[in-house]
């Protein structure tokens, strides 16, 4: 089950394999902890991505089963994206617009990150990062490629997620189009 520039950080042999409680480190720095059986996640374990979103769930012969993700703004993801009513038509507010109420229209939040890291023109915000169409990576938002997305998920990014088209209204602008 081990990756190039993965390593069990704790683990436990039985007959030449790894079994029972075990600490699992990716290259990317996502670390898992939990059960595993016969090398493979099995059983309750929790993912911890670094970017701070965590994973608790079940895992079955390496693949997780069932669970619950939750990002770092306490959002919790839909089992499937069929339930996902997040930052989707007809309510396209992120979760803090949700908790706390949306802004005036000179403060309207466009990305999760409430527009504090700019991201290049012609890409797509993904509250981890941005996503860039042309090379298909999602970047972190020093330039960096962090992961690339399954199809599905580039999908979803292209669907949903806000677009920098490099065209930004003054506070003045704003103010007068919101009279």
């Amino acid at each position: 089950m081990a990756f190039a520039g993965s390593a069990f950080l704790d683990k436990k042999l039985v007959h030449g394999r790894i079994e029972g409680t075990v600490k699992y480190a990716f290259p990317d720095g996502t670390i898992y902890i939990g059960e595993a059986k016969d090398g493979q996640f099995h059983g309750p374990g929790t993912m911890l991505f670094s970017n701070g979103v965590r994973y608790e769930g079940i895992w079955e012969k390496g693949q997780a089963a069932k669970g619950t993700m939750k990002f770092t703004d306490g959002l919790e993801f839909a089992p499937t994206l069929a339930e996902w009513d997040y930052c989707v038509p007809p309510d396209r507010r992120f979760y803090q617009e949700r908790i706390h109420g949306i802004q005036a229209a000179v403060g309207t939040q466009l990305t999760p990150n409430d527009g504090k890291t700019p991201i290049p023109t012609g890409t797509y915000d993904v509250a981890d990062g941005y996503y860039d169409p042309a090379t298909e990576k999602v970047h972190r938002y020093d330039g960096d490629v962090f992961r690339t997305p399954e199809p599905e998920e580039r999908e979803w990014i292209i669907k949903t997620c806000y677009y920098e088209t490099g065209k930004h209204l003054s506070e003045q602008q704003l103010r007068t189009q919101s009279v």
